[in-house]
């Protein structure tokens, strides 16, 4: 059998001292009181759900697609066609122009 021997001893027979007490405090509570007794339901799991990522597909041009490849480092292979930055004045030919008409 196994035996608690020591500090470990005394402080086990207090922590099952306390809750002895505490049982008995709840009973004579829910004796002397009126209310309804419930039981109830309490969740500790401590696992956090695991990040979530989406995949980003950029469609540059009809040309080029670029698509993520799993496994794949941030930094862009050699190979891979890497798109021109965008020029401001270039929005506005993709814009639809502005009719305004005066009534």
């Amino acid at each position: 059998a196994f035996h608690i021997r020591g500090e470990h001893a005394v402080v086990t027979a207090r922590l099952e001292e306390t809750i002895e007490n505490l049982k008995h405090e709840l009973e004579h509570r829910w004796r002397g009181g009126c209310e309804e007794r419930r039981d109830v339901c309490i969740s500790t799991n401590d696992d956090c759900p695991p990040k979530t990522f989406r995949n980003v597909c950029i469609q540059t041009d009809r040309q080029t697609f670029l698509k993520p490849c799993e496994g794949e480092s941030k930094t862009t292979r050699s190979n891979q066609l890497v798109p021109k930055k965008l020029n401001i004045s270039s929005l506005s030919q993709l814009s639809p122009p502005n009719d305004h008409k005066d009534i």
